[in-house]
């Protein structure tokens, strides 16, 4: 199921992210949704949003 954060909502950055198959999580445009997929391994993303909440990525 895709996930679209509340932050999305209020700036209208629209980024989609599901995270229901096993060895992808896939990433959207939900602006553009017949556009490109970016596909990374979970753990790929689960270092990006540690970084993120660390504020390593401002």
């Amino acid at each position: 199921m895709p996930f679209l954060g509340s932050r999305a909502q209020r700036w209208r950055w629209c980024v989609e992210v599901a995270t229901n198959a096993p060895d992808t999580v896939a990433i959207r445009d939900s602006k553009h949704p017949e556009g490109p997929i970016l596909g990374v391994p979970p753990a790929a993303w689960a270092a990006f949003r540690a970084a993120v909440a660390d504020g390593r990525l401002a």
